[in-house]
């Protein structure tokens, strides 16, 4: 019982606990909704001093947050009931112009809002005590109290309420017209509902620009008075009211004003208790915006996405049984995706039920959204981020995985669910290839899942798929089955797809990036395996199977564009393939191998008149096709590059590239059927050559030559310089006395073999005088070897004499 002894004991145990939670959260919401309740059990408790100073602390918070504004209206509330129920008017002198401006101030929550009605019309009611006690002299004061009575007392009698008929009667104290604005307040809704009625009958049967307007201006005068009417059902009154308020909204949306739509269509969803009205409202609203973002604002469209997102969780929270849930989170995460807005879209899969119908297509949806902005950042994301990517990628496997679980539970799939199925195992597969080995996916049986598998789908030709999925479907299925090693599916892959884009430069264009891709890959994996495994083993190397896919890449991709950087590839690539000695393809058969380096030569020669090769590239590639031609046994072909290369001024004046250069003739003249031309290219190695092309005159130094001009930078001063040319150096010195062999063993004429080994060896000896550590241990012990075998050879000669 009120003011019994039981009674206060429990206030003060409530004030103890109010208290302490305000103590161990004071700027938390819980704090301060406990500070409130504090301050109303004070004044409960008579201790009003107290309860006012702890309410009138609470009315001074900055009320830039809904919850902190609507804490104030129940502090300033609570402060009036009390106030008002004193018969002293200095009781209520706390209630200053701040308060007052509060009272009169915009409004953050609901004008409907109950607590918000009563702190106006007590506000309403203190004020006009003050006015009846001011003095009659007192002018400006009194007109003043009364503007605002008058605004207050209007605004609760409008929005209707408990307090709307004593709102009323406090306006008949105000004089004729507040009187009659009272009067007309207090007439019969039902009279108004109707006539709304029948301006909106009007309009549909007619609906132009102007019976629209008609309509809307009707519309507006009628919801502008109706809630402080009387109706005999009140519960039907908020219905109609409701009903009202949506046929509004839907005209400002026919009217394309959106803005104004979506803002009625929001506050029914907030505050109608009616639920068709509400689903409908819901609908119209999520159109609004959806409209909004097509507005040429950049402002408005982010706005407006977000409001989409937080929408759409709504009605899949509210209505997770019906379609338009499932329409809302595809409108939403579209948007988001438009828009780069990746937490939009987290925000639509978080608030997902389990029981919202379609769940499984709209997180498979939304996971394919997150990853295309995983690979195409928007709203600011940082591409370069490796966190933020590994958080991205993560959200939109985990996002496709509870997808697959939801989907795989439905006995079939039809329409758009079936494409998104798809185009989602399409986007888990290469969520899978990106992660590599951090992935637990069994990536071939996603590719061949029955029911939404890209390889078992994009093969079935009673399905119709748009280009949109069934491109990236079959890319991913030749990239997939690479990395599986399937390579007899990836060929079948990249052949359906080549059939499939033959006339699309774009998605050819596509398809070559992505067979380079693999085959850089290819490659990858075989280096990979033979640094694991320094031996000869059969599993370092590339397989037949590998090396007859890597050929259908690169088939392709030589015929499929001219740009320079695809050729580029193809022709490194192509070499590598057909050179011995590189480790990859050792088990190439001899026939298959040529093939590759013919290829790799014309590719080469393509590339060298490409119109946009730079020309500092173009001693690169003559040296790339130098090292072709030598290994398909083109010498003569091999020494005019060569001779090429030589006639810049700049290269020939190289001592690495003249090292190259007679290496090249001496191995020309070893592999040389032809005697003269063997001794032609032996003369160039060991003494060099000039001859005058069209591009200019080529300078071959040779061995001999090459060892005399770098030898003054071998043993100068320059350390960095001085080790790079010792190496040149004593590397020619060798060469030298080892081509004189080659020369000697290759002869016919025993004269010349005499002097060509008794030249081999006075150069080692001499070498040996000049420089007697003859460049360190091991090429001392390679001189010194050469040196006996050169010896061997001249005795052989001389016993044969």
């Amino acid at each position: 019982e009120q003011d019994s002894k039981e009674w206060s004991q429990s206030l003060e145990e409530a004030l103890r606990r109010y208290h302490a939670v305000y103590l161990s959260t004071p700027t938390r919401s819980a704090g301060l909704w406990a500070r409130l309740e504090e301050g109303k059990t004070l004044l409960a408790l008579g201790r009003k001093k107290e309860g006012q100073e702890v309410l009138l602390e609470i009315t001074k918070l900055p009320s830039s947050e809904a919850l902190i504004y609507q804490l104030r209206v129940k502090a300033v509330d609570s402060l009036l009931a009390s106030w008002t129920n004193t018969t002293s008017l200095k009781d209520d002198e706390q209630f200053d112009e701040r308060l007052r401006q509060f009272v009169l101030g915009e409004s953050l929550v609901s004008p409907l809002n109950s607590d918000y009605l009563a702190m106006k019309y007590r506000s309403a009611e203190l004020l006009w005590r003050r006015l009846e006690a001011s003095s009659v002299d007192s002018k400006d004061a009194r007109k003043s109290l009364l503007a605002d009575v008058r605004i207050l007392a209007r605004d609760v009698a409008k929005a209707g309420g408990i307090y709307a008929a004593s709102a009323r009667k406090l306006l008949e104290q105000l004089g004729r017209q507040d009187a009659a604005f009272a009067d007309r307040l207090g007439r019969s809704f039902v009279a108004s509902f109707r006539h709304a009625e029948e301006v909106l009958e009007q309009y549909r049967t007619n609906p132009s620009e102007t019976q629209r307007s008609t309509a809307l201006a009707e519309l507006q005068e009628v919801l502008r008075i109706a809630p402080s009417q009387p109706a005999e059902d009140q519960e039907l009154k908020k219905e109609h009211l409701s009903l009202l308020r949506y046929q509004l909204a839907l005209l400002f949306y026919e009217d394309q004003r959106y803005h104004e739509a979506a803002s009625l269509g929001d506050f029914l969803v907030k505050y109608s208790l009616y639920e068709p009205i509400c689903q409908k409202a819901a609908i119209l609203a999520l159109a609004s915006w959806q409209a909004l973002v097509t507005q040429q604002n950049a402002q408005w469209a982010d706005s407006a996405t977000t409001q989409i997102g937080e929408l759409a969780s709504v009605i899949m929270r509210r209505w997770p049984r019906d379609r338009c849930s499932t329409d809302a989170a595809e409108v939403s995460i579209n948007l988001a995706l438009r828009n780069g807005n990746s937490a939009a879209i987290k925000s639509v899969l978080y608030s997902l039920d389990e029981d919202v119908i379609g769940r499984g297509e709209v997180l498979v949806r939304g996971g394919v959204a997150l990853w295309h902005l995983c690979q195409n950042p928007g709203n600011g994301q940082d591409r370069t981020s490796s966190g933020l990517r590994t958080e991205c990628v993560q959200h939109a496997s985990e996002a496709l995985d509870e997808g697959f679980a939801a989907i795989d539970e439905v006995t079939s799939m039809q329409g758009s669910t079936f494409e998104v199925a798809v185009a989602g195992a399409i986007a888990r597969c290469e969520i899978s290839l990106y992660l590599g080995q951090d992935d637990s996916l069994d990536l071939f049986s996603l590719l061949t899942h029955a029911g939404y598998g890209p390889w078992r789908v994009l093969r079935d030709s009673s399905r119709e798929l748009p280009p949109s999925i069934y491109e990236p479907g079959l890319r991913v299925c030749v990239r997939a089955f690479s990395k599986l090693q399937r390579y007899d599916l990836a060929m079948q892959s990249m052949q359906s797809l080549v059939e499939n884009i033959s006339s699309n430069k774009e998605a050819r264009l596509r398809l070559v990036g992505t067979s380079i891709s693999v085959g850089k890959k290819l490659i990858e994996a075989a280096e990979e395996r033979r640094s694991q495994d320094n031996t000869s083993s059969e599993k370092s190397r590339f397989s037949d199977d590998e090396i007859e896919f890597i050929e259908h890449l690169l088939d392709f991709t030589k015929d499929a564009t001219d740009q320079l950087e695809v050729m580029s590839w193809v022709a490194i690539t192509l070499s590598r393939l057909g050179l011995p000695g590189d480790g990859l393809v050792s088990r190439v058969p001899e026939k298959k191998r040529k093939s590759f380096l013919l290829q790799a030569s014309a590719t080469i020669e393509k590339i060298l008149s490409h119109g946009e090769l730079p020309q500092s590239a173009m001693t690169s590639w003559r040296r790339e096709l130098v090292a072709v031609r030598s290994n398909l046994g083109q010498w003569e072909e091999a020494v005019e590059q060569m001779r090429v290369i030589l006639a810049d001024q700049q290269n020939n004046r190289s001592p690495v590239l003249q090292q190259y250069a007679a290496d090249l003739f001496q191995k020309a003249a070893q592999n040389s059927q032809s005697l003269e031309q063997a001794r032609a290219y032996f003369r160039s190695a060991i003494v060099g050559s000039r001859v005058m092309l069209e591009v200019g005159e080529s300078v071959v130094w040779g061995w001999g030559s090459l060892a005399s001009r770098v030898s003054k930078a071998a043993f100068g001063s320059r350390e960095g310089v001085a080790d790079k040319m010792q190496e040149i150096y004593f590397e020619s010195r060798f060469r030298l006395a080892a081509c004189r062999l080659a020369w000697a063993q290759k002869e016919v004429d025993a004269a010349i073999k005499t002097r060509l080994l008794k030249e081999a060896e006075a150069d080692i000896k001499i070498e040996a005088q000049l420089h007697p550590s003859l460049g360190g241990d091991v090429l001392k012990e390679r001189f010194e070897a050469l040196l006996e075998v050169i010896q061997q050879e001249s005795l052989t000669i001389s016993k044969t004499r």
